[in-house]
């Protein structure tokens, strides 16, 4: 395997798992600002 190819990989994974990290987020955190926002809900 090519060193840049790997790199070039490796980037894609990264940038991949920082997406679907992102989106995990935002959804553990959407119950939070619904109750944050309604707090007698």
């Amino acid at each position: 395997m090519v060193p840049t190819e790997r790199n070039k990989n490796f980037t894609f994974f990264f940038l991949e798992a920082k997406g679907r990290i992102r989106k995990i987020l935002s959804i553990a955190a959407f119950p939070s600002t619904i109750i944050l926002r309604n707090p007698l809900a």
